[in-house]
């Protein structure tokens, strides 16, 4: 077991120790310091055998800490490379996130970009302004297209967990200032109150003449889907997984209303159905009943071909409908 000699506390408070170890020729100065309001200490040598020499370094190398915490940083520096490996480690063997889902998308989002960017640089010493320099590195560095501010922010939201990680093993201090360039708000187009009652009118009639025509199922349940989705709010890949089970239905003080559990990117939450919208999956589910000659299985998704297979988009329908809808239009404006 090593032994120290000549310990010198500098201070006299045991945050700048020099100290030699026993048994050597020409044992150099060692220093450990501690500093107020950091974890853990440091252990350096001076490289020197000189006493005076050995306690200018010390007490400047504390003052030099004592001013790197006070600023946010740490005593036990490491890079943001380092810290992102135990934090990947650590994430993995805590199971999913708290909205129930994986942490590999997130994981990837910050190896893909921050990794190369920040990966070298001390992470205590990540400032504001290396934020900044990222942000605008950001727009030239992406694998499609250039990132837009609104997705800068959701990638903010997958790299912060790795400095909160820091921030509880003592890596640092203080979480640096980390805000990505404002996004505009921008609403999506929709449709006016009259554009949406032609599109209504124009869809049941289209509907309505492929009785007759191989199309006629595609026509049914995409006319359902597109209701569906403009009486619930649903995003189009919530509604694409939706299936029997996670509906379920609840009384209020008007009667009853329609609850469905959906999974999207934001995670899991509850969507209810408008006051009379839950028929339109009414008609769904007779429609199986009559295909199947059974109910069709509570796991089963909804918006589905005849064999039971997720319907993964309805393009082709909406463009057909729109041919009907444009064609309306036009005569309207005569």
């Amino acid at each position: 077991m090593t032994k120290y000699v000549n310990q010198i506390d500098l201070r006299g408070d045991g945050r700048v120790m020099l100290y030699q170890r026993e048994g050597l020729k020409s044992p150099k100065w060692q220093c450990r310091i501690r500093v107020p309001n950091a974890t853990g200490y440091k252990v350096v040598s001076t490289k020197t055998d000189d006493q005076r020499a050995a306690e200018r370094f010390a007490l400047n190398l504390y003052e030099d800490l004592y001013m790197h915490v006070k600023a946010g940083g740490s005593v036990k520096s490491k890079t943001f490379k380092q810290v992102f490996d135990e934090w990947k480690v650590h994430v993995r063997k805590m199971g999913p996130t708290r909205r129930g889902g994986s942490w590999e998308a997130t994981i990837n989002r910050v190896e893909t970009y921050a990794v190369p960017f920040f990966g070298s640089m001390n992470i205590d010493g990540i400032k504001e302004s290396d934020f900044t320099n990222f942000w605008s590195w950001r727009k030239s560095n992406y694998n499609k297209k250039v990132p837009a501010n609104g997705t800068l922010k959701r990638e903010r939201t997958s790299i912060l967990p790795v400095f909160k990680y820091a921030l509880a093993k003592g890596y640092l201090t203080i979480l640096p200032t980390s805000n990505p360039p404002k996004s505009v708000m921008e609403r999506r187009p929709t449709f006016t109150l009259d554009e949406y009652r032609t599109l209504y009118r124009v869809a049941r009639k289209w509907v309505a003449e492929g009785q007759s025509k191989s199309s006629a199922r595609q026509r049914f349940v995409a006319h359902m889907y597109f209701l569906t989705l403009s009486n619930t709010g649903m995003r189009i890949g919530e509604l694409r997984g939706l299936r029997w089970c996670d509906l379920r239905t609840v009384a209020t003080g008007d009667g009853t209303r329609l609850i469905a559990e959906v999974r999207g990117k934001t995670g899991v939450r509850e969507v209810v159905f408008q006051s009379g919208a839950d028929k339109y999956i009414e008609r769904l589910y007779d429609k199986r009943i009559e295909e199947l000659g059974d109910p069709p299985d509570s796991n089963q998704v909804i918006f589905c071909h005849r064999d039971g297979t997720p319907i993964l988009t309805f393009k082709t329908a909406f463009n057909a409908l729109f041919v009907d809808y444009h064609s309306k239009l036009t005569q309207d404006s005569h």
